[in-house]
């Protein structure tokens, strides 16, 4: 076994005030088993990112005047997605003008398996179904929030009907859903709803949607079938959640301890 058989991803997102977000799921997605990550962010939080993430590869792109990605270099990456085995694209990203232009591209441009997650959703606020128009593999993991969004719908509508709400994403979006949350839920037209039951009120901090989409990109890029990575890493991060809380416990609980704790949540389901 080599790198290059440990698939590649690609991750696009991060901008000023939101380098936290790019790092965060960066670092998650190396500890996924996955071989190489190549990272775009903004050009002026590249030095930044890249300090923190030495395993990966990182490449700073044209920023708009807040910080943000501006969307003019995806041509270039357009032309090497070849390179690419998965797609995980809205941590930190923010939702100016230019991004909102650039995750459409990614989504009508694109075929690869395709994560989108944070601003990469809120995007297409009331225009779920056009999500349904992407080419390939789509996974989406929205908090209630951004489901509500997606939906045009209130936040607490969604939680009044987690289920409903999930399985109407799934069916509108023909995507593989993962609605965060107490309890996630897993939904993908054709299959029975899945729960998941372990995590714990610690991993209601900041960060921790970010680590789920790393370890979910990373899961996707080994080329495992879209809603067996979702389910499994939607387990793995409750799982290390549990193990970083038994550490540090749940109020003491930070995103970054449960990246920590990834390996350890791996250890008793993985053959590698």
């Amino acid at each position: 076994m080599h790198k290059g058989g440990c698939g590649h991803l690609l991750f696009i997102g991060g901008a000023a005030g939101y380098t936290g977000a790019a790092i965060l799921a960066i670092r998650a997605a190396l500890r996924s088993g996955v071989g190489l990550v190549t990272a775009v962010v903004p050009q002026g939080i590249a030095a930044t990112v890249a300090g923190q993430v030495p395993e990966a590869m990182v490449h700073g792109a044209a920023e708009t005047e807040s910080g943000a990605l501006s969307g003019e270099d995806w041509p270039k990456w357009h032309a090497r997605l070849a390179d690419f085995t998965a797609l995980a694209a809205g941590p930190g990203l923010t939702c100016c003008p230019q991004t909102t232009r650039l995750a459409e591209k990614i989504l009508t441009t694109c075929n690869l398996p395709l994560l989108l997650d944070a601003d990469a959703l809120n995007v297409f606020a009331n225009r779920l179904a056009a999500l349904g128009q992407y080419g390939g593999a789509l996974v989406i993991t929205p908090h209630p929030g951004e489901m509500g969004r997606l939906l045009g719908c209130s936040t607490d509508k969604v939680q009044a009907d987690r289920f409903a709400a999930a399985q109407e994403a799934a069916r509108c979006s023909n995507a593989v859903v993962a609605l965060k949350g107490a309890g996630t839920l897993v939904a993908e037209t054709g299959r029975p709803l899945h729960i998941n039951m372990n995590g714990n009120p610690g991993m209601a901090t900041g960060g921790t949607g970010d680590v789920l989409t790393g370890l979910l990109g990373g899961l996707l890029a080994q080329q495992i079938k879209p809603f067996y990575a979702t389910c499994a890493a939607v387990f793995l991060h409750g799982r290390a959640g549990n193990i970083a809380a038994d550490r540090n416990t749940e109020i003491g609980l930070t995103a970054g301890e449960l990246i920590h704790a990834i390996p350890e949540a791996l250890r008793d389901l993985s053959l590698r």
